[in-house]
């Protein structure tokens, strides 16, 4: 089998995996949400059955609302609980770049770039 008959058929095993896990994870979504809502309101903590055990509980996570935050902590006087941060201003590079007082590779070095592999498949004609 030639390399390329090869590949077309890890793109085909490829597609149908995808597929098949596409409607394998919306499948078990609706399931999390029914177990969820019925473990909720019969205030169950775990179930054990048919060789599983389930078990529910609930996570309380938090994050600081900043302006909010920074306001209230004005309000009390508490000024030293609040840091100032420099960061550049997005907007104005911009404009300084556009009237060319400043050159996109002199703030090269100041950019973290990222190369993310996407891959993306959907369904084609079959040839």
């Amino acid at each position: 089998m030639s390399e390329e008959l090869k590949i077309l058929q890890v793109i085909e095993n490829y597609g149908k995996i995808d597929a098949e896990y596409k409607l394998l994870d919306k499948e078990k979504k609706a399931l999390n949400k029914k177990l969820k809502a019925y473990m909720q309101s019969e205030e169950i903590n775990s179930l054990e059955g048919r060789g599983y055990v389930l078990s529910y509980n609930e996570q309380v996570r938090t994050k600081i609302k900043e302006d909010e935050m920074v306001q209230k902590l004005k309000d009390l006087g508490l000024h030293q609980a609040i840091k100032v941060k420099e960061i550049p201003d997005e907007e104005v590079i911009e404009k300084l770049i556009y009237t060319g007082e400043i050159y996109p590779q002199d703030l090269d070095s100041c950019i973290e770039r990222k190369v993310v592999p996407v891959l993306k498949i959907k369904k084609g004609s079959e040839d």
